[in-house]
């Protein structure tokens, strides 16, 4: 779908700058339609896409703007204080270090995976959310996907407006340039609003739902503990 964005994105626009233009290589690109060419457009498609993903991820993980989207630092420095989960030698070293922020929200989201997906059985507070966990995941990826992908359109517009086309400096013109810019941009930031909002909402499922399963194996644990205890008290006395 990220390709198919990106396709209809561009066409609109370059329609908007240059409708002549566009709407006769349109015309062209239909009547030389055939199976071969749909099944090309399929596969360029998918590719596209696929780089366009790849994009995404780098930014989600390096761009200033989504330091914050899907961070379970802060949910696993809480689970760790309250003692409801313990972590390697090897990440409490890094953790307790605490200067590298990118290195923590990688190694936060590596510990809620692990923790989440070893208890993901039918049945339980993990294996029930499962499923709706994965598609607030899958939304925000195809939110942030779509903001790379239109962002991408207007730089591809922009880029062949300077190649093809004649700068006139009238009114109508430069109306249109501004006018296919500000759509773009408004784009950009709708895709990455919802990015943003669904992967925070994410986030918090998937905390919320981890520390309400690690307080109840702690009940658990600590029901038991008590039980073994008064019924070695029991033993003693009777002894």
């Amino acid at each position: 779908m990220p390709g198919v964005l990106f396709a209809a994105q561009t066409a609109f626009l370059l329609w908007i700058v240059y409708p002549d233009w566009t709407e006769g290589h349109l015309k062209l690109l239909l009547a030389d339609a055939s199976l071969g060419t749909a099944l090309a457009g399929v596969v360029t498609s998918g590719v596209l896409g696929y780089v366009l993903a790849t994009f995404h991820h780098c930014l989600h993980w390096n761009l200033w703007t989504d330091r914050g989207v899907i961070d379970h630092t802060a949910k696993i420095d809480y689970l760790r204080r309250k003692q409801l989960l313990d972590i390697a030698d090897d990440k409490r070293q890094l953790w307790e270090k605490g200067d590298d922020k990118k290195a923590l929200r990688l190694d936060a989201f590596n510990i809620m995976t692990a923790e989440w997906f070893k208890r993901n059985q039918k049945n339980t507070f993990i294996g029930n959310a499962t499923d709706r966990a994965a598609a607030f995941g899958d939304t925000a990826h195809g939110a942030g996907t779509a903001r790379v992908a239109s962002a991408a359109s207007l730089l591809t517009v922009l880029i062949v407006y300077s190649l093809i086309g004649t700068w006139s400096p009238d009114f109508c013109s430069f109306g249109r340039l501004v006018f296919i810019i500000v759509v773009s941009v408004l784009l950009v930031l709708l895709f990455h609003n919802a990015y943003s909002q669904t992967g925070k909402m994410g986030q918090r499922f998937y905390d919320q739902v981890l520390e309400a399963a690690l307080i109840h194996e702690h009940k658990i644990a600590t029901d038991s503990a008590n039980k073994a205890n008064s019924a070695d008290a029991k033993d003693s006395a009777a002894d």
